[in-house]
Protein backbone atom coordinates (compact mmCIF):
# COMPACT_ATOMS: atom_id res chain seq x y z
CA UNK A 1 0.00 0.00 0.00
CA UNK A 2 1.28 3.53 -0.79
CA UNK A 3 2.23 5.45 2.33
CA UNK A 4 0.05 8.53 1.99
CA UNK A 5 -3.29 9.82 3.20
CA UNK A 6 -6.28 9.24 0.95
CA UNK A 7 -10.02 9.76 1.15
CA UNK A 8 -10.45 6.40 -0.58
CA UNK A 9 -10.40 3.06 1.15
CA UNK A 10 -9.62 -0.39 -0.18
CA UNK A 11 -12.76 -2.50 -0.50
CA UNK A 12 -12.71 -5.53 1.73
CA UNK A 13 -14.74 -8.70 1.14
CA UNK A 14 -17.98 -9.16 3.02
CA UNK A 15 -17.04 -10.76 6.32
CA UNK A 16 -20.58 -11.72 7.40
CA UNK A 17 -20.50 -15.49 7.77
CA UNK A 18 -24.13 -16.01 6.71
CA UNK A 19 -23.57 -13.95 3.58
CA UNK A 20 -20.37 -15.83 2.80
CA UNK A 21 -22.12 -19.18 3.29
CA UNK A 22 -24.82 -17.99 0.90
CA UNK A 23 -22.25 -17.03 -1.75
CA UNK A 24 -20.66 -20.46 -1.55
CA UNK A 25 -24.09 -22.07 -1.84
CA UNK A 26 -24.87 -20.00 -4.93
CA UNK A 27 -21.56 -20.97 -6.50
CA UNK A 28 -22.28 -24.66 -5.94
CA UNK A 29 -25.91 -24.35 -7.01
CA UNK A 30 -25.03 -22.69 -10.30
CA UNK A 31 -23.02 -25.74 -11.34
CA UNK A 32 -26.32 -27.60 -11.72
CA UNK A 33 -26.99 -25.45 -14.78
CA UNK A 34 -24.43 -27.55 -16.63
CA UNK A 35 -25.16 -30.75 -14.73
CA UNK A 36 -21.79 -30.93 -13.00
CA UNK A 37 -21.03 -31.64 -9.35
CA UNK A 38 -18.55 -30.25 -6.88
CA UNK A 39 -16.32 -32.49 -4.79
CA UNK A 40 -16.22 -33.51 -1.14
CA UNK A 41 -12.84 -31.76 -1.03
CA UNK A 42 -14.55 -28.45 -1.82
CA UNK A 43 -17.09 -29.02 0.96
CA UNK A 44 -14.26 -29.46 3.45
CA UNK A 45 -12.48 -26.39 2.15
CA UNK A 46 -15.65 -24.30 2.47
CA UNK A 47 -16.06 -25.28 6.11
CA UNK A 48 -12.40 -24.41 6.79
CA UNK A 49 -12.97 -21.06 5.10
CA UNK A 50 -16.14 -20.28 7.04
CA UNK A 51 -14.41 -21.32 10.29
CA UNK A 52 -11.66 -18.79 9.66
CA UNK A 53 -8.85 -21.05 8.48
CA UNK A 54 -8.86 -19.49 5.00
CA UNK A 55 -10.31 -16.40 3.41
CA UNK A 56 -12.37 -17.12 0.30
CA UNK A 57 -9.50 -15.79 -1.79
CA UNK A 58 -7.11 -18.17 -0.05
CA UNK A 59 -9.59 -21.01 -0.56
CA UNK A 60 -9.62 -20.29 -4.31
CA UNK A 61 -5.83 -20.44 -4.34
CA UNK A 62 -5.89 -23.65 -2.31
CA UNK A 63 -8.26 -25.44 -4.67
CA UNK A 64 -6.31 -24.17 -7.69
CA UNK A 65 -3.16 -25.75 -6.29
CA UNK A 66 -5.09 -28.93 -5.51
CA UNK A 67 -5.97 -29.45 -9.17
CA UNK A 68 -2.58 -28.35 -10.43
CA UNK A 69 -0.99 -31.15 -8.44
CA UNK A 70 -3.40 -33.86 -9.59
CA UNK A 71 -2.39 -36.12 -12.44
CA UNK A 72 -4.68 -35.33 -15.39
CA UNK A 73 -5.61 -39.02 -15.63
CA UNK A 74 -6.91 -38.98 -12.04
CA UNK A 75 -10.71 -39.36 -11.99
CA UNK A 76 -10.85 -36.57 -9.39
CA UNK A 77 -9.95 -34.09 -12.14
CA UNK A 78 -13.55 -34.41 -13.35
CA UNK A 79 -14.71 -32.02 -10.60
CA UNK A 80 -12.17 -29.30 -11.46
CA UNK A 81 -14.55 -27.09 -13.45
CA UNK A 82 -17.32 -27.22 -10.86
CA UNK A 83 -15.02 -26.70 -7.87
CA UNK A 84 -13.00 -23.86 -9.35
CA UNK A 85 -15.90 -21.94 -10.85
CA UNK A 86 -17.99 -22.35 -7.67
CA UNK A 87 -15.13 -21.00 -5.55
CA UNK A 88 -14.53 -18.13 -7.93
CA UNK A 89 -18.24 -17.21 -7.93
CA UNK A 90 -18.17 -17.08 -4.12
CA UNK A 91 -15.11 -14.84 -4.24
CA UNK A 92 -16.66 -12.45 -6.77
CA UNK A 93 -19.90 -12.17 -4.81
CA UNK A 94 -18.06 -11.14 -1.65
CA UNK A 95 -17.11 -7.79 -3.21
CA UNK A 96 -19.41 -4.85 -3.91
CA UNK A 97 -17.40 -3.52 -6.86
CA UNK A 98 -19.49 -3.24 -10.05
CA UNK A 99 -19.91 -1.27 -13.27
CA UNK A 100 -22.79 -1.86 -15.67
CA UNK A 101 -20.83 -2.65 -18.80
CA UNK A 102 -20.22 -5.54 -21.23
CA UNK A 103 -16.60 -5.33 -20.10
CA UNK A 104 -17.70 -6.36 -16.60
CA UNK A 105 -19.54 -9.36 -17.99
CA UNK A 106 -16.50 -10.35 -20.04
CA UNK A 107 -14.23 -9.95 -17.00
CA UNK A 108 -16.51 -12.12 -14.86
CA UNK A 109 -16.39 -14.90 -17.44
CA UNK A 110 -12.60 -14.64 -17.56
CA UNK A 111 -12.30 -14.78 -13.78
CA UNK A 112 -14.62 -17.77 -13.52
CA UNK A 113 -13.18 -19.91 -16.28
CA UNK A 114 -9.50 -19.02 -16.76
CA UNK A 115 -7.45 -22.23 -16.84
CA UNK A 116 -10.70 -24.20 -17.22
CA UNK A 117 -11.68 -23.24 -20.75
CA UNK A 118 -9.13 -22.52 -23.51
CA UNK A 119 -7.65 -19.01 -23.70
CA UNK A 120 -9.73 -18.24 -26.80
CA UNK A 121 -12.94 -19.06 -24.88
CA UNK A 122 -12.47 -17.77 -21.30
CA UNK A 123 -13.40 -14.09 -21.24
CA UNK A 124 -13.87 -13.95 -25.02
CA UNK A 125 -17.13 -13.14 -26.77
CA UNK A 126 -17.94 -15.84 -29.29
CA UNK A 127 -17.64 -15.07 -33.00
CA UNK A 128 -19.38 -18.19 -34.35
CA UNK A 129 -23.11 -18.88 -34.52
CA UNK A 130 -24.39 -21.64 -32.25
CA UNK A 131 -27.37 -23.86 -31.49
CA UNK A 132 -28.08 -26.24 -28.63
CA UNK A 133 -30.65 -29.02 -28.44
CA UNK A 134 -32.89 -28.37 -25.44
CA UNK A 135 -34.72 -31.28 -23.78
CA UNK A 136 -37.56 -29.00 -22.69
CA UNK A 137 -38.06 -28.02 -26.34
CA UNK A 138 -38.04 -31.61 -27.56
CA UNK A 139 -34.55 -31.17 -29.02
CA UNK A 140 -35.14 -27.80 -30.64
CA UNK A 141 -32.88 -24.79 -30.00
CA UNK A 142 -33.29 -21.18 -29.02
CA UNK A 143 -32.15 -18.89 -31.83
CA UNK A 144 -29.17 -17.10 -30.38
CA UNK A 145 -27.54 -13.98 -31.78
CA UNK A 146 -25.28 -14.55 -34.75
CA UNK A 147 -21.62 -14.67 -33.78
CA UNK A 148 -20.71 -11.48 -35.64
CA UNK A 149 -23.58 -9.60 -33.93
CA UNK A 150 -22.83 -10.46 -30.28
CA UNK A 151 -20.83 -7.34 -29.42
CA UNK A 152 -23.32 -5.00 -31.11
CA UNK A 153 -26.30 -6.54 -29.32
CA UNK A 154 -24.55 -6.23 -25.97
CA UNK A 155 -23.68 -2.57 -26.60
CA UNK A 156 -27.31 -1.84 -27.47
CA UNK A 157 -28.84 -3.72 -24.52
CA UNK A 158 -26.44 -2.19 -22.02
CA UNK A 159 -27.06 1.30 -23.41
CA UNK A 160 -30.80 0.78 -22.97
CA UNK A 161 -30.37 -0.57 -19.45
CA UNK A 162 -28.25 2.43 -18.48
CA UNK A 163 -31.30 4.55 -19.24
CA UNK A 164 -33.50 2.53 -16.87
CA UNK A 165 -34.40 4.12 -13.55
CA UNK A 166 -34.80 2.01 -10.45
CA UNK A 167 -36.07 3.34 -7.14
CA UNK A 168 -37.09 2.11 -3.71
CA UNK A 169 -39.25 0.20 -3.16
CA UNK A 170 -38.71 -1.91 -6.26
CA UNK A 171 -42.07 -2.80 -7.80
CA UNK A 172 -43.25 -5.31 -10.39
CA UNK A 173 -42.66 -2.92 -13.29
CA UNK A 174 -39.03 -2.48 -12.28
CA UNK A 175 -38.64 -6.23 -11.73
CA UNK A 176 -39.97 -6.77 -15.25
CA UNK A 177 -37.46 -4.29 -16.68
CA UNK A 178 -34.60 -6.02 -14.87
CA UNK A 179 -35.77 -9.49 -15.94
CA UNK A 180 -36.07 -8.39 -19.55
CA UNK A 181 -32.51 -7.07 -19.55
CA UNK A 182 -31.09 -10.26 -18.08
CA UNK A 183 -33.11 -12.36 -20.52
CA UNK A 184 -31.95 -10.38 -23.56
CA UNK A 185 -28.30 -10.62 -22.55
CA UNK A 186 -28.72 -14.36 -22.00
CA UNK A 187 -30.35 -14.83 -25.43
CA UNK A 188 -27.47 -12.99 -27.07
CA UNK A 189 -25.37 -15.76 -25.45
CA UNK A 190 -22.01 -13.95 -25.45
CA UNK A 191 -19.95 -17.03 -24.55
CA UNK A 192 -19.56 -20.53 -25.97
CA UNK A 193 -19.58 -22.14 -22.51
CA UNK A 194 -20.35 -20.95 -18.98
CA UNK A 195 -22.79 -18.37 -20.32
CA UNK A 196 -25.57 -18.69 -17.73
CA UNK A 197 -23.23 -19.01 -14.75
CA UNK A 198 -21.48 -15.80 -15.79
CA UNK A 199 -24.73 -13.92 -16.41
CA UNK A 200 -26.22 -14.95 -13.05
CA UNK A 201 -23.04 -13.86 -11.23
CA UNK A 202 -23.17 -10.57 -13.14
CA UNK A 203 -26.88 -10.14 -12.39
CA UNK A 204 -26.46 -10.79 -8.66
CA UNK A 205 -23.71 -8.17 -8.43
CA UNK A 206 -25.80 -5.75 -10.51
CA UNK A 207 -28.87 -6.15 -8.32
CA UNK A 208 -26.77 -5.65 -5.19
CA UNK A 209 -25.31 -2.47 -6.74
CA UNK A 210 -28.89 -1.19 -7.10
CA UNK A 211 -29.52 -1.80 -3.41
CA UNK A 212 -31.88 -4.72 -4.05
CA UNK A 213 -32.01 -7.28 -1.24
CA UNK A 214 -31.71 -10.39 -3.37
CA UNK A 215 -33.11 -13.79 -2.36
CA UNK A 216 -30.26 -16.11 -3.35
CA UNK A 217 -32.01 -19.34 -2.39
CA UNK A 218 -33.64 -19.90 -5.78
CA UNK A 219 -30.26 -19.80 -7.53
CA UNK A 220 -28.89 -22.20 -4.94
CA UNK A 221 -31.69 -24.71 -5.37
CA UNK A 222 -33.22 -24.19 -8.81
CA UNK A 223 -30.54 -22.84 -11.13
CA UNK A 224 -31.23 -25.46 -13.82
CA UNK A 225 -34.92 -24.53 -13.74
CA UNK A 226 -33.94 -20.88 -14.11
CA UNK A 227 -31.98 -21.65 -17.26
CA UNK A 228 -34.92 -23.60 -18.65
CA UNK A 229 -37.17 -20.63 -17.89
CA UNK A 230 -34.79 -18.47 -19.93
CA UNK A 231 -35.08 -20.99 -22.76
CA UNK A 232 -38.90 -20.82 -22.70
CA UNK A 233 -38.82 -17.02 -22.53
CA UNK A 234 -36.70 -16.88 -25.68
CA UNK A 235 -38.17 -19.61 -27.88
CA UNK A 236 -41.05 -19.25 -30.29
CA UNK A 237 -42.10 -21.10 -33.41
CA UNK A 238 -45.17 -19.75 -35.17
CA UNK A 239 -45.40 -22.74 -37.52
CA UNK A 240 -45.69 -25.03 -34.50
CA UNK A 241 -48.02 -22.69 -32.63
CA UNK A 242 -45.47 -21.99 -29.93
CA UNK A 243 -45.14 -18.52 -28.46
CA UNK A 244 -42.35 -17.32 -26.18
CA UNK A 245 -43.46 -17.63 -22.56
CA UNK A 246 -41.71 -15.25 -20.18
CA UNK A 247 -44.16 -15.68 -17.32
CA UNK A 248 -42.28 -18.48 -15.48
CA UNK A 249 -39.05 -16.50 -15.67
CA UNK A 250 -40.81 -13.41 -14.34
CA UNK A 251 -42.36 -15.37 -11.46
CA UNK A 252 -38.89 -16.63 -10.55
CA UNK A 253 -37.41 -13.13 -10.64
CA UNK A 254 -40.34 -11.67 -8.70
CA UNK A 255 -39.41 -13.96 -5.83
CA UNK A 256 -35.70 -13.13 -6.19
CA UNK A 257 -36.26 -9.37 -6.32
CA UNK A 258 -39.60 -8.78 -4.60
CA UNK A 259 -39.83 -11.74 -2.24
CA UNK A 260 -43.05 -13.05 -3.78
CA UNK A 261 -44.16 -16.54 -2.88
CA UNK A 262 -43.26 -18.88 -5.74
CA UNK A 263 -42.17 -22.51 -6.02
CA UNK A 264 -40.55 -23.31 -9.41
CA UNK A 265 -41.45 -26.97 -9.04
CA UNK A 266 -45.12 -26.08 -9.56
CA UNK A 267 -44.43 -25.30 -13.24
CA UNK A 268 -43.31 -27.86 -15.81
CA UNK A 269 -41.41 -25.97 -18.50
CA UNK A 270 -41.38 -28.77 -21.08
CA UNK A 271 -43.30 -28.21 -24.27
CA UNK A 272 -46.11 -30.62 -24.95
CA UNK A 273 -44.82 -33.40 -27.18
CA UNK A 274 -47.22 -32.72 -30.00
CA UNK A 275 -45.82 -29.18 -30.31
CA UNK A 276 -42.17 -30.26 -30.34
CA UNK A 277 -42.44 -33.05 -32.92
CA UNK A 278 -40.71 -32.31 -36.20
Amino acid sequence: MPDYNSDYKILEPNADIDARRSYWAVGIGLQKIDGIDTSDYLDELIEDSLNGKYSTEEAVAQITRHYEHLDQSDPLVSTKEADLSAARIAKLLEYDDFKLSPITLKSIHKQLFADIFPDDVAGVFRDKSIAKEEPILGGLSVRYAAGHEVADYLVYDFEQELKARYYHPVDEKQAQQLTGFISRVWQTHPFFEGNTRSIVTFALKYMRSLGINVDNTLFQEHSAWFRNALVRANYSNIAKGISADAEPLQLFMNRVVLGHNFDPLTIDLHLKQEKSDT
